[in-house]
């Protein structure tokens, strides 16, 4: 199965995504739902891939990135710690999850619009 990681900020679907790979995988495979999530590790057979689920960066970006940014980005912090989560977890299974190492790893990034997404934060 083919690693993928899928990236989401804070009140952008992280959550409705989840639960629609659970179900379409479920009915793909035409078997019961049973939800076995190990710290935001799914495996789903019926589509092909085992995915890491959680608020982070691009994984390896820190480690890879040096571009004329870099400073910025080393001054860079997250208001809230659940922005960046999992990195450090994904982190630990670079050789797997991180695109650099591994061809076969993808990742997906979901965000919202960001006035959206400022008024969810503001009510949550």
């Amino acid at each position: 199965m083919r690693p993928a990681v899928l990236c989401t900020l804070p009140r952008s679907g992280t959550w409705y995504t989840f639960y629609f790979l659970e179900f379409f995988n479920s009915f793909l495979s035409q078997t019961g739902l049973a939800i076995k999530t190990q710290h935001h590790y799914e495996e789903y057979p019926a589509l092909g891939f085992r995915k890491f689920h959680s608020h982070t960066i691009f994984p390896g970006f820190v480690e890879d990135y040096d571009g004329p940014l870099r400073a910025a980005w080393d001054d860079l912090k997250f208001h809230h710690p659940g922005a960046n989560f999992a990195y450090d977890e994904i982190a630990s299974r670079a050789d797997e999850f991180y695109p650099a190492r591994n061809p076969d790893a993808r990742v997906v990034y979901l965000y919202r619009n960001p006035l959206d997404q400022s008024v969810s934060l503001f009510h949550h």
